[in-house]
């Protein structure tokens, strides 16, 4: 099992969206992220608790180097994606259409 701990920015532009998320829920980040990566590279992560901003991958026993240079490429896309903005307006509207669906 491998761990992802996301922190506070040091930027003030991606703190101030990091700040945004935190006052909504503690942890939002991290599930801002396991989304993404598996509706656009379906690639299986979790956030690892309930107010941590921490994502556990579970690789399979047998994984090779295609596999790990595949999970890079798209946790880049989607770490790029966050910190240019796209990403936290994306996830907002994944969470109103659900919330909608299951009213």
């Amino acid at each position: 099992m491998i761990g992802i701990e996301f922190g506070r920015p040091r930027s003030l532009k991606l703190r101030s969206r990091w700040a945004m998320l935190q006052a909504a829920r503690k942890g939002l980040f991290a599930q801002m992220v396991v989304v993404p990566l598996l509706q656009r590279h379906r690639i299986l992560t979790q956030v690892s608790g309930d107010h941590l901003e921490v994502i556990k991958l579970i690789p399979p026993l047998i994984i090779d180097e295609g596999d790990v240079d595949r999970f890079v490429d798209a946790f880049t896309a989607v770490m790029d994606d966050a910190h240019e903005g796209g990403l936290i307006w994306e996830f907002g509207r994944t969470l109103v259409k659900q919330a909608v669906a299951n009213r």
